[in-house]
């Protein structure tokens, strides 16, 4: 049989280095909340030692949220946590197309024309929040999921001790990743015992059996610091499914991240309708559905951990693109071409996105030259009482005083302090309320239930002797404030940073 061109080795490799190039120039990867995740990496990496060890503490323990935590940490020890979290994300992406395209060759036994359409979900909208250890966690879930395919006719014990392990890793990296991988494993061996004509009850007593090994997970999570679930919310959450889908792919320019899922998803459509001879098969198809159905069961946040909704979506329909089944017709090229070209027309606009933000990010932390070693800055940034397709577009600065922690061994109120989730531990009580996150996030305008709080408010709260600097990191050049107590010292235009000023009492108790 003819190998097409899309089929070729060379293609491959291609493919899983492309995905990388919009994070190649970026600095800092411009991720929502990955600034702020960064500041924790060098809190762990401190060792305790002053002046970080005033503000913060960091105490190891077992949780289902460590994978890039672990990965920097351990790589801080040759290199800076800059460098050494540009290269984990970076790698993010990789790892995720080097998983998309081996199940495809697992299921398929070659590269489907319309494949590389999944790729496009390797900067689905949750990687662009900066959920890193939980996108790690799923591109772990991408390398792990088509070796059970290929072992699935192998030795039992083989592939359930190797499984016991690689649940634990991938629990260990994120929790919802590991629930994820469940999902996937279950649902494929289901469908295979029940293609090979298994009595129903037989098929799932033996699916059931051969997944106990993913349970190591299960057991993680009872001895873990986070424990079993405590509070739930958002339940079969239409709003949450909602905001899910029109945020598959979110990112900078509303016209062009709507029309991008629009097509993938009519797409996946014609394919389920048999449209000149597309097909979903039913080997990735029921593992898709089985996210598909978890996304739709699962809360939007338990404990300390939210959006999950829109962290698994991407997934299941990545995962039901990849079962596409393209006939060898005179189409076939058609659709390589259509998939390539929506993919690098993806790739394009996700590093001109990042491109900017990252511009925004240089001229912003230019701020960070002027702040002495071990100061207090308290940050603000600014979010809508209600989310509106008004702002789709997001600064990406709301966390960015966490660099100022690498760079400054700084105390700044955006960290995030929770107890499920985290390691870290905020000891600056001076701080007050302005101790964590989200103390940093306000409104320019008054909210029903005062949430976020309004700024004016917030900014004559702040305990004046506790800060040195005042940083507003996304706050309309019309509402900055003019205070006799503030001085300002950085301007780029659109952020700000002011000194505290305090009179020779403060300053001598200091």
């Amino acid at each position: 049989m003819t190998e097409h061109w899309w089929e070729r080795k060379a293609i491959l490799a291609a493919l899983v280095l492309v995905t990388a190039v919009p994070l190649l120039w970026p600095a800092i990867p411009p991720l929502l909340d990955l600034p702020g995740h960064m500041g924790r990496y060098a809190v762990s990496l401190g060792g305790g030692e002053a002046p970080i060890a005033r503000y913060y503490d960091y105490q190891w323990a077992l949780l289902g949220n460590l994978g890039v935590d672990l990965i920097v940490t351990l790589l801080g020890r040759w290199i800076e946590v800059e460098t050494a979290t540009k290269l984990t994300v970076l790698a993010i992406p990789m790892l995720m197309s080097a998983g998309f395209l081996w199940v495809t060759y697992e299921v398929h036994g070659k590269l489907q024309a319309t494949t590389p359409l999944a790729l496009v979900f390797c900067y689905a909208y949750p990687f662009h929040y900066g959920f890193v250890n939980y996108a790690l966690g799923m591109a772990f879930v991408a390398l792990a999921f088509p070796l059970w395919i290929r072992w699935s006719n192998g030795p039992a014990w083989r592939r359930s001790a190797v499984f016991a392990a690689i649940a634990a890793v991938i629990w260990v990296t994120h929790a919802i990743a590991w629930l994820a991988l469940c999902v996937l494993c279950f649902a494929f061996e289901l469908f295979r015992r029940l293609k090979k004509n298994e009595p129903i009850p037989r098929a799932l007593l033996q699916t059931i059996l051969s997944a106990v090994p993913l349970g190591t997970g299960a057991v993680l999570t009872l001895l873990s610091a986070s424990g079993a679930p405590g509070t739930i919310g958002g339940v079969f959450d239409v709003g949450g499914i909602a905001k899910a889908l029109i945020s598959l792919n979110r990112d900078r320019w509303i016209a062009i991240d709507l029309l991008t899922s629009a097509v993938l998803l009519a797409i996946l459509a014609l394919a389920l309708c048999r449209f000149r001879g597309l097909a979903v098969i039913p080997d990735l198809g029921w593992p898709a559905f089985g996210l598909l159905a978890l996304f739709i069961a699962i809360p939007d946040s338990v404990n300390d951990s939210a959006y999950l909704k829109t962290r698994l979506l991407p997934w299941a329909v990545a995962y039901a693109l990849l079962a596409i089944k393209v006939p060898v017709s005179r189409d076939i090229a058609r659709w390589a071409a259509l998939s390539f070209g929506v993919l690098l027309l993806r790739l394009s606009a996700t590093a001109a996105s990042l491109l900017a933000y990252d511009a925004s990010y240089a001229s912003t932390l230019r701020a960070l030259d002027l702040v002495p070693k071990g100061s207090r800055i308290a940050t603000f940034t600014v979010n809508a009482c209600r989310p509106t397709l008004a702002n789709w577009t997001n600064s990406r600065r709301q966390h960015l005083g966490g660099i100022a922690v690498i760079r400054r061994n700084a105390f700044v109120n955006d960290q995030f302090e929770a107890g499920s989730l985290q390691l870290l531990r905020v000891r600056y009580a001076s701080a007050g309320t302005f101790r964590h996150s989200p103390s940093e996030v306000v409104s320019t305008e008054r909210c029903v239930g005062d949430y976020p709080p309004l700024f004016a408010d917030r900014l004559d709260a702040l305990p004046r002797d506790a800060f040195d600097f005042v940083w507003l990191l996304d706050v309309p050049r019309s509402d900055w404030p003019s205070r006799p107590w503030l001085r300002p010292v950085y301007d780029d235009g659109a952020t700000i940073l002011y000194a505290v000023k305090r009179s020779t009492r403060e300053s001598a108790n200091r």
